[in-house]
C-alpha cells in the first residue's frame, strides 16, 4: 500500500486508476466501483489484521471519494471522479482525450448508464462500511469499535454475555464519541477503541491516547462509558501532481 501510495495515490487514499495507473496529479481519476472495492477489502484486512492503518484508509474513502462519487439518494454516481473535477458532465471530443485517453467522455457525469461495474458496485460502500463498524473478536472474549460513526450492535454470547454497544457521536462531523457499554450481570468483556493516526493529541476517558492504536478498555457488569475525544489539528499536505503545474511538491 505505502509502495502504491508513493507513486500513484490521490488525496482521497485510493490510487489513481482510471482504468490505468495514472500517477499523482489530482486532474486524473479513480473509478468508483473501485472506491466501493478497495473499502470492503481494506475492512476485511482490518478485521483479519487489526492494523488501525487499514481503517483510517476505509474512513477516509468513506469520507470523501464515496460520498463525491454518489447523489445523496443513491440513485446516481459518476463513472470516474477526480480530486480537482470543475465539471460533471459530458466532456466535449477531444479535451477529455488530452486528459485520461484511455476513458469516454461521459466518464464525468452522474447517472446509471456507465459500465456495469460501478453500477452493480456501488451500493455495496455503506453497508458494508456499517457492517464493519463494530466488530466481535473470533477468538477472545473482546471488541473492536472500528469506526466512531453513530452505530448500535449486539454481540454474540461469547463476547461480554451478549453485551451491546452503542456509540453515540456525530463523527466526522464531530471530532468526539462517547461509546456506552453494556454487559449483563456475571460477565465482562474489553473495547477496543481507535485512535486514528491523524489524532495527535487524542485522549480516553481524559486520559492520552496514542494515535494510530486501539485503546483497550475493560468493561465490567452494567453500563460503562467511554468518552473519546479526537482533538485534530490541520495539517498541510504537499506533493500532489507536478511541480510548477497542478499541485505543490516538496
Amino acid at each position: 500500500l505505502r509502495m502504491l501510495e508513493t507513486r500513484q495515490g490521490q488525496v482521497q487514499s485510493l490510487f489513481c486508476a482510471d482504468e490505468v495507473f495514472c500517477g499523482r496529479d489530482p486532474n486524473r481519476g479513480t473509478e468508483t466501483c473501485a472506491v466501493v472495492e478497495a473499502m470492503a477489502s481494506l475492512e476485511i484486512n482490518f478485521a483479519t489484521f487489526g492494523d488501525p492503518m487499514l481503517m483510517d484508509r476505509v474512513e477516509r474513502l468513506a469520507f470523501n471519494a464515496l460520498p463525491g462519487a454518489l447523489t445523496g439518494d443513491m440513485w446516481t454516481h459518476v463513472y470516474v471522479q477526480q480530486a480537482n473535477s470543475v465539471h460533471a458532465g459530458v466532456t466535449p471530443v477531444g479535451a477529455c482525450d488530452s486528459i485520461a485517453p484511455s476513458e469516454v467522455c461521459d466518464r464525468n457525469f452522474y447517472g446509471v448508464s456507465h459500465f456495469p461495474c460501478c453500477i452493480t458496485n456501488f451500493p455495496q460502500g455503506w453497508p458494508k462500511f456499517a457492517q464493519s463498524a463494530v466488530l466481535a473478536s473470533a477468538t477472545s472474549n473482546a471488541f473492536v469499535v472500528a469506526s466512531l460513526v453513530p452505530a448500535r450492535a449486539q454481540l454474540p454470547a461469547r463476547v461480554g454475555g451478549g453485551a451491546s454497544v452503542e456509540v453515540d457521536s456525530s463523527y466526522p462531523f464531530e471530532d468526539g464519541a462517547t461509546v456506552v457499554v453494556t454487559v449483563p450481570a456475571g460477565h465482562t468483556t474489553t473495547a477496543h477503541i481507535p485512535i486514528p493516526a491523524w489524532a495527535k493529541a487524542a485522549t480516553v476517558d481524559g486520559a492520552a491516547a496514542a494515535n494510530g492504536t486501539l485503546v483497550a478498555v475493560p468493561c465490567a457488569a452494567g453500563v460503562t462509558k467511554v468518552s473519546v475525544a479526537l482533538r485534530p489539528s490541520v495539517e498541510l499536505e504537499r506533493g500532489w501532481g507536478v511541480a510548477g503545474e497542478r499541485a505543490l511538491s516538496p
